[in-house]
């Protein structure tokens, strides 16, 4: 049988083959600054999550649906329930890929620094996202086979990741074989353009 795939968010893309040290993390958000300031939607999520806890950052998989973009794939979707499952709706599958999520905890905190000579730090935690699924599914960007956890930078995924996040299971991946509709690759779909398919097709 055909094994499904995997792709964990954003962070493999953006660093695939690399442990996720604070330097590697600090460094890829500092290239993907522009020019001599941070870029402004990088800005905006850094004020944000500025000086946050583990517990505030890991609050956004708990219970949550995160619909996240990748130019190379497209639009996927998973639901995080609060007691570490997940179930991944990822393009091209014709089922929900089941998984397990859980965070590992790391000493100190990321500081990323503002290039526009203000001298302004934004502090966010080291801590990791950790995501295993079946043993048969493969990560065609890391390399990473099923079967054992793989770990990304929260910081990461929140500063260089396009993606909502929707509270709850909101189109029901929990308990279902099938997907709602199968996912064009390539393609981003925001929540209205997912509901609107899943009515039209009900």
């Amino acid at each position: 049988m055909a094994s499904q795939t995997s792709v964990l968010l954003v962070m493999a893309a953006l660093i695939a083959g690399c442990a996720p040290t604070a330097q590697n993390v600090e460094n890829t958000v500092a290239a993907a600054t522009a020019g001599t300031g941070i870029r402004p939607d990088v800005l905006k999520k850094l004020q944000v999550f500025d000086g946050q806890t583990e517990a505030q950052l890991i609050s956004r998989y708990r219970n949550k649906t995160q619909i996240y973009f990748g130019p190379r794939y497209g639009t996927q979707i998973e639901y995080t329930s609060d007691d570490g499952k997940a179930y991944l709706w990822f393009p091209g599958n014709r089922n929900i890929l089941n998984g397990e999520w859980k965070k590992k905890s790391q000493p100190g905190m990321h500081s990323f620094k503002s290039r526009t000579g203000d001298g302004k730090s934004y502090l966010m935690p080291k801590t990791e996202i950790c995501f295993r699924y079946g043993k048969n599914t493969y990560n065609p960007v890391t390399g990473h086979r099923g079967g054992g956890f793989e770990c990304q930078s929260v910081a990461l995924s929140i500063l260089l990741g396009k993606y909502t996040v929707l509270e709850g299971d909101v189109f029901a991946l929990a308990g279902r074989k099938a997907v709602p509709f199968v996912l064009p690759s390539g393609t981003e779909l925001n929540a209205d353009a997912v509901r609107s398919r899943i009515d039209s097709d009900s």
